[in-house]
């Protein structure tokens, strides 16, 4: 019944079946690490480039922190990981 033009997708997902994100948890710590794979895309016809990301990482990212809240809800402390290359660009105010 899809559109080829408007794929219908899908938000329902599970650890097991991340392809850009890996949810670990050590007692009250959960451990999320990210290492997107640049030819796992939601749609044929291009490729993610270093820090960039399309809706899949966002699903299973939001897929992770729910089961953080709702698995493990006294986690005490968390740790999130990116692959070593990989910058985080601040936005907003220059100081």
């Amino acid at each position: 019944m899809g559109n080829p033009e408007n794929p219908v997708i899908n938000f329902q997902t599970s650890p097991d079946q991340y392809r850009h994100w890996r949810l670990e948890f050590d007692g009250p710590v959960a451990r999320l690490s990210m290492d997107v794979q640049e030819d796992e895309t939601l749609a044929d016809g291009y490729k993610l480039k270093l820090n960039s990301y399309d809706l899949g990482v966002d699903i299973e990212l939001a897929d992770a922190i729910q089961r953080i809240r709702f698995e493990l809800p006294d986690a005490r402390n968390g740790c999130a990981e990116w692959r070593p290359r990989a910058r985080c660009r601040r936005r907003g105010r220059r100081n």
